[in-house]
């Protein structure tokens, strides 16, 4: 199963332990992607807004989880 994820197999036996930095990667693209859209959502159902609150919003949604 590691050979076939390309992660060393330690890390499956690990119940904690930190990421591979492949995927740690993979998963802040994925982050990001999901900020975008919803980002671009947001613009569009909210119409003609305040720039002032569509930078709030961009800020909420740029906060790190």
């Amino acid at each position: 199963m590691a050979a076939v994820f390309d992660v060393d197999p330690e890390y499956l036996l690990q119940e904690g332990g930190k990421l591979p930095e492949r995927v740690e990667a993979e998963l802040e693209l994925l982050r990001s992607m999901r900020r975008a859209e919803v980002r671009n959502f947001a613009a569009r159902a909210l119409g003609p807004v305040d720039p002032e609150a569509l930078r709030a919003i961009a800020k909420i949604l740029d906060e790190d989880e």
